[in-house]
């Protein structure tokens, strides 16, 4: 299938242009990628049931694909790692210091313990296509 005009006329990389036209993609197109135009968003099953549907999977491939690919991230934030997905951004993990705050309902001062948190960076041509 060719590339959609809305698709060659964005930023992505050489490669997920590769990737979106060997699964029919128009990215534009809010049907095709899933995205509800009224802003609603997509859950995981959706995501599932569209990886389904595009790569020609059955719903249990599709799963499991995706949980594959959320453990892998899970298993490499939880080692330190970080993960960088080129096109589309990083997953890491920082450190917050510990802090001081105040407890909304009884408005006493607490001690908020330092945390490591994940995070994501969007890459480059995820910010220029998101705009």
């Amino acid at each position: 299938m060719a590339c959609s005009p809305a698709l060659r006329a964005s930023p992505l990389s050489a490669s997920l242009k590769k990737v979106f036209d060997r699964l029919g993609v128009a990215f534009y197109n809010g049907v095709d990628i899933g995205f509800d135009p009224s802003g609603g968003g997509m859950n995981k099953s959706q995501l599932i049931e569209l990886i389904a549907q595009k790569a020609s999977l059955s719903k249990k491939s599709a799963t499991r694909a995706v949980d594959l690919f959320v453990d892998s991230i899970k298993d490499n934030l939880v080692k330190g790692k970080k993960v960088t997905i080129t096109g589309f951004g990083t997953f890491s993990v920082s450190s917050r210091a510990s802090r001081n705050g105040v407890n909304p309902q009884t408005g006493k001062a607490i001690k908020i313990p330092a945390s490591k948190v994940p995070r994501f960076k969007a890459g480059k041509d995820l910010r220029k296509l998101i705009g």
